[in-house]
């Protein structure tokens, strides 16, 4: 590339004469290539002209062309190389997000791989049932991570699962025949988790509702947080995604895996411990974990609705938690009277100081979590916010600011 620059038309041609040869020093003039020299100068023609880039000899005119094209042609390549790199990164950009979507598992699924069922083909069930989004992916992902032998039969799986969590789903051994999964979303009380369990479509065949209330107040289905006063497993019930064998299953067993289940999560969360921290028994904790899951339009305000309930607690106040009321009514969700919302029974947390005595719902461990470790803030009302559609809420420790919003609220139709 030097060459370009200093060689070539781009020399200054030799003087002929040492002592013709111009003064560049302070005071002296500077001559214009290709002008005519001033009066008085001798220059001659054939100093500064034209005629100098003459002495150029063939080869090295024809050669200037051939390096400004060398030079293009790099800009080109260089140019497509980088494009090329972009297109790549978003390409693999692109396939990373089918290979691991943004997002936690959704709900469970079953699925069923039927005998005979190729990798790829076992990629088109799966993108069919929601558990990965792309079975062209899957089936190029899977050729270079081989992800073995896969049986056929029945698997629980998550909707929006990433390939290798897809990939460990399908190297467990798969359900025993005639596997039915009854699934219970947060948020039930004990009377609606009955019903749907003997539900003639979304619960087990032959389960009755009069089993189902017998196994519900079995004593060896009782968890260990309920005090020995309650007789009710409300709020103990854990919301899951059940695995039931439509034959030889008995109401007593589900209800007591629900329970066992509860108590595992119970000590996952360290439930016992962080309950004392806080200065509750484990069955308080869960009361105001069941208002919570009642209450909270989305995850992301749990910890800052228990927090109001723990401040209005504190400061000796009515919950004002019409859930609660809701629950009594066995109506949820309902639709309240003045009578209803002042009636003065231990459900009524608009007149009531304190907790109610008992959960009023089963809650999902998000809410549970959210009541052991409850956010900072001063808030002591909420209200769905109309500036939002997320289900989410406005909080607030002003009671006016609080009633601007719920006439937002309300003008908006939500409340």
């Amino acid at each position: 590339m030097s060459d370009l620059v200093f060689t070539g038309a781009n020399e200054l041609p030799a003087f002929p004469d040492a002592d013709r040869s111009p003064s560049y020093g302070a005071g002296g003039p500077r001559p214009t290539w290709g002008d005519e020299p001033a009066d008085g100068d001798d220059f001659g023609d054939d100093t500064y002209y034209d005629d100098d880039y003459d002495e150029l000899d063939d080869g090295e005119l024809d050669d200037l062309p051939k390096r400004r094209g060398c030079r293009n042609a790099l800009i080109a390549l260089a140019i497509i190389v980088v494009v090329a790199l972009a297109a790549s990164w978003f390409g693999w950009s692109w396939a990373q997000g089918k290979i691991d979507p943004a997002g936690e598992p959704g709900e469970e699924v079953l699925v069923e791989i039927p005998e005979g069922t190729s990798t790829g083909g076992i990629g088109e069930v799966l993108a069919e049932a929601g558990v990965i989004s792309d079975a062209g992916i899957w089936n190029w992902y899977t050729k270079l991570n081989d992800p073995g032998s896969i049986q056929a039969g029945s698997y629980v799986m998550r909707v929006n699962s990433s390939f290798d969590e897809a990939i460990d789903d399908l190297a467990k051994n798969p359900l025993p025949p005639n596997s039915r999964m009854v699934t219970v979303p947060p948020g039930l009380t004990q009377a609606q988790i009955a019903a749907r369990l003997a539900d003639p479509e979304n619960g087990v065949p032959g389960f009755t509702p009069e089993n189902v209330t017998a196994a519900l107040a079995d004593p060896a289905s009782r968890s260990t947080v309920i005090p020995a006063e309650q007789t009710s497993l409300e709020g103990t019930l854990y919301p899951e995604t059940y695995t039931v064998l439509e034959e030889g299953a008995t109401e007593a067993a589900v209800i007591r895996q629900m329970v066992d289940q509860f108590d595992q999560v119970a000590t996952e969360v360290r439930l016992n411990e962080r309950a004392a921290a806080l200065g509750l028994t484990p069955y308080e904790v869960v009361v105001v974990a069941s208002m919570v899951e009642r209450e909270s339009g989305t995850d992301a305000d749990n910890a800052k609705v228990a927090r109001v309930i723990y401040n209005r607690l504190a400061n000796d106040e009515p919950l004002g938690i019409d859930a609660t009321s809701c629950y009594e009514k066995n109506e949820i969700p309902c639709r309240l009277t003045e009578a209803e919302l002042n009636d003065n029974t231990p459900y009524d947390t608009r007149t009531q100081v304190g907790l109610p005595p008992t959960p009023i719902a089963s809650p999902g461990k998000a809410a549970i979590e959210a009541a052991l470790a409850p956010a900072d803030g001063p808030w002591l009302w909420y209200v769905l916010d109309a500036d939002k559609d997320d289900r989410s809420s406005y909080f607030t420790d002003n009671y006016d600011d609080f009633l601007a919003a719920k006439a937002r609220c309300q003008e908006a139709g939500l409340c």
